[in-house]
């Protein structure tokens, strides 16, 4: 008892130690500028060591103990039946009319801004400009070029993963038209993974947690980047399917759903790790079990290990299209440190120069810098990190492990950007806002405010904002 109370405080202290070391090397090295980014940044590492220190002693526990997090608990009895088909139709049915009422609310945006008439369905077209969308439709249309002497930018289309530009292709075949058929297909999956969203939820807890999952999902600010042309919500739609496989012991399946998704969006390599905890824990409980067959056990379980390299697989796929195109692996990463300044950063130093960068932007009456691009990310990130807080008491530990790699991984940028949208799309924030609502006098506020935040977002797109 003694050496595993030894092994629980060197697991949980030795990771804080090197990270409070290297903040310490930050502040002294390369300071903010201004104080309130050093509270800033000091806020956000206090925020992220707190949920580190409550995760460890929940994974220990998670391998050992089968009913760590049980499924659809005696407490939720009216739960344990299989979603029925008008049960999904009616979250298919109230998804999508939200998501029409969206779609006329952009249209009578983009209307108002540019002063012109056009048919709702003509509209769409506005979906391409966001972003990086043209750069998956130049992939669905043409695949990866590579750089010729003319000095054109096609061959920036290698800094993004091609799987959902590859479906975007195959539903164009008829009409060519790649911005309608990548709206399709950014709009489907977002409509799936709802619905996926919605039973991996149920897994653990009741319909209304569930129901309140996909609310969420659908009604944070970054939702309207959803219906653009771009890969997240394919990418979304592959992360939960992952997460729901693992969870039911289909773990083949589980790794080719997170193979397609590090093909989508190389941030899908995380996945690898709450897969890879589900697999150990199903082998270190299934392993206790004296009347299995031991070698069909070792078959079985040796399958399933090996099926968990389909994920790395997926990113060698795309570093050897790189080299096939540009003679370089990584060519990629040097596009993007070329043309987007993107490189590794730690995550309390991008908050760090955000908070100064919202600062320089207000004093200087940039407003639109300020309230598109900067308060929105550093809200993602101090949001998304408190309500896995406030609610990984109540979230399995495979989940909580997903978010800090997810996290890690899309925070420590030297040039963020996209902070909200990144965050849309981890399924354990979804799940955190769902468990901190539970009491109406939270739900209803956050509810409005979210709300709120959506149409400002979305107007403030169309109105030229820096909303990536």
């Amino acid at each position: 008892m003694r050496k595993a109370v030894i092994a629980r405080i060197i697991i949980t202290a030795l990771p804080l130690a090197v990270l409070f070391v290297l903040y310490g090397l930050w502040l002294f090295t390369e300071p903010p500028a201004y104080l309130e980014s050093v509270f800033s940044a000091t806020l956000l590492l206090a925020l992220f060591s707190a949920l580190y220190v409550k995760f460890v002693p929940k994974t220990l526990r998670f391998f050992w103990e089968p009913d760590a997090m049980p499924i659809n608990s005696t407490e939720h009895m009216r739960t344990t039946r299989r979603s029925g088909a008008r049960e999904i139709l009616v979250l298919l049915f109230a998804v999508c009319a939200f998501r029409i009422v969206i779609t006329v609310i952009s249209y009578v945006f983009l209307t108002e801004r540019y002063g012109y008439s056009c048919t709702i369905f003509s509209a769409q077209r506005m979906w391409g400009w966001w972003s990086d969308a043209p750069y998956y439709m130049d992939i669905a249309a043409r695949g990866y070029i590579a750089q010729s002497a003319s000095g054109g930018t096609e061959h920036l289309t290698l800094a993004f993963l091609p799987f959902y530009s590859y479906v975007t292709r195959l539903f164009a075949i008829a009409s060519e038209n790649y911005v309608r058929a990548g709206y399709f297909v950014s709009n489907i999956s977002t409509v799936l993974g709802c619905v996926v969203l919605y039973a991996l939820v149920k897994l653990d807890f009741d319909r209304k947690t569930a129901r309140r999952a996909v609310r969420y999902f659908c009604i944070l600010p970054a939702a309207c980047l959803l219906y653009a042309t771009m890969s997240d919500g394919l990418f979304f739609l592959l992360s939960v399917t992952a997460l729901y496989l693992a969870r039911k012991k289909h773990i083949p399946l589980a790794a080719l759903a997170a193979a397609l998704a590090a093909y989508t969006r190389i941030i899908g390599i995380v996945l690898l790790l709450p897969i890879a905890m589900e697999y150990a824990r199903l082998f270190v409980l299934e392993q206790k079990d004296i009347e299995i067959d031991k070698w069909k056990f070792i078959r079985k379980q040796t399958f399933y290990g090996l099926s968990l390299l389909l994920v790395p697989m997926a990113i060698g796929v795309y570093l050897l299209q790189n080299y096939l195109v540009s003679g370089n692996a990584l060519q990629f990463m040097v596009y993007q440190n070329e043309n987007w300044t993107q490189g590794f950063s730690m995550f309390y130093r991008t908050v760090g120069y955000q908070t100064d960068y919202l600062i320089s932007s207000i004093t200087n009456f940039n407003f639109k810098d300020a309230f598109g691009l900067w308060l929105p990310n550093i809200v993602a990130i101090f949001g998304s990190v408190t309500v896995m807080l406030i609610a990984c008491k109540k979230m399995r530990a495979s989940y909580i492990a997903y978010f800090f790699a997810y996290f890690i991984v899309s925070v420590s940028l030297n040039w963020l950007l996209s902070a909200p949208r990144y965050m849309i799309c981890c399924f354990p924030v979804i799940l955190g806002f769902a468990l901190v609502t539970e009491k109406k006098y939270v739900d209803i506020p956050l509810t409005i405010i979210t709300v709120a935040g959506l149409i400002l977002y979305l107007y403030g797109f169309i109105n030229g904002y820096p909303i990536y």
